[in-house]
């Protein structure tokens, strides 16, 4: 089951989006990480976006990878009532939002050339079926990326990320549900052995104990 306690409502998913705003960088750097695992010599690469919230990292991949098809899936009827809102109309042939788990996609089989998540394995509610569905989803040799907060990251500066979003104006159920995330989070070790165990060969990872984040990229066993 899910280790979140929180329910995202409509006030969360605004409140999200509308902080967000300022920090678009974050989905640069990881739509670069991307593009960085695309195969060259294939054009319409297939990008699927599990957990997509409010559409930024999409809007941002479709920048960098113009030529890239990108299949958004996400649970919550809030977020994607405001992901609707962010994507233009000249993004809606390539940008398709999906409402489902991760667990149970919608999508055929070996179909995905990369899956990107980003923060949210901690809300599966099965986290063996969800990578089990990862697996099927991807092509063979299909790479799945991760980016998952760090649950090691010191307490004072936890402390100091919370002040510094009171003082950006972020809306207190905000703050409390950025607090559960760290708390609900996934050490990497942990993560590292759950992608061996479901058929994944991890072929890096950027990881700092004092980082907020870290990064793991696996590829899919044939």
């Amino acid at each position: 089951m899910s280790k979140s306690r929180i329910t995202i409502d409509t006030r969360l998913a605004e409140g999200f989006n509308n902080y967000m705003k300022g920090y678009l960088k974050l989905y640069q750097d990881l739509a670069r990480v991307v593009k960085n695992h695309i195969v060259e010599s294939t054009k319409g690469n297939i990008i699927v976006d599990l957990g997509a919230g409010t559409c930024y990292f999409s809007k941002e991949l479709k920048k960098q990878l113009p030529d890239a098809f990108i299949i958004n899936i996400e649970p919550s009827k809030e977020m994607i009532k405001t992901a609707l809102k962010n994507i233009e109309d000249n993004e809606k042939s390539s940008i398709n939002l999906i409402r489902a788990k991760t667990e149970y996609t919608p999508l055929k089989s070996n179909v995905a050339d990369i899956i990107v998540t980003r923060f949210t394995i901690p809300y599966w509610d099965m986290i063996d079926t969800g990578l089990k569905e990862t697996r099927r989803i991807l092509k063979n040799r299909g790479v799945l990326i991760i980016e998952e907060l760090n649950p090691d990251y010191p307490k004072w500066k936890l402390w100091l990320m919370k002040l510094h979003m009171h003082l950006r104006g972020a809306d207190k159920r905000l703050v409390e549900y950025q607090d559960e995330a760290y708390r609900i989070a996934y050490r990497i070790e942990e993560l590292e052995g759950l992608l061996k165990t479901n058929h994944y060969n991890v072929i890096k990872k950027e990881y700092k104990k004092n980082r907020w984040r870290y990064l793991l990229i696996a590829e899919k066993k044939e």
